[in-house]
């Protein structure tokens, strides 16, 4: 494979941190997000999507926890 230029680097990027900072699931970030249709769902799952929607679900837990926790007298 073709090593992807900036622009498509900074795209893939861009989608990322959108989703880490507004949450969703891995289908959402394919599908709406970043606008694949269904034959990208297994590629993108063995790149490891599901795993980085899922670091950034479980981080978003910590921090709202962590709030949480903050706010208690």
């Amino acid at each position: 494979m073709k090593k992807p230029s900036i622009e498509q680097t900074a795209w893939v990027l861009g989608h990322l941190a959108a989703q880490l900072r507004e949450g969703g699931s891995f289908r959402y970030l394919i599908y709406d997000r970043m606008g694949y249709g269904h034959e990208a769902y297994a590629p993108l799952y063995g790149a490891g999507g599901m795993t980085i929607t899922n670091v950034f679900l479980e981080l978003s837990e910590l921090q709202a926890e962590a709030e949480k926790k903050r706010r208690r007298p």
